[in-house]
């Protein structure tokens, strides 16, 4: 929606001309980069999650 609104060309705009283009190389590394991206952020959003909630432990089992 920022890249429609802004003009600004993205990673979105990227891959739909990739797609339109059948530029299959570009499309892979546009899915794959966002992949990454997604599996990173939600890697940092659970470890702050216990870092910063006391209620939960992380205790190993005997």
């Amino acid at each position: 929606m920022i890249e429609v609104l802004f003009n600004y060309p993205g990673i979105g705009r990227l891959i739909l001309t990739a797609a339109d283009d059948k530029d299959f190389p570009t499309l892979e590394a546009g899915v794959l980069f966002i992949g990454i991206v997604y599996l990173t952020a939600t890697l940092i959003a659970d470890v702050l999650y216990t870092v910063l909630n006391p209620r939960i432990r992380l205790e190993k089992a005997d």
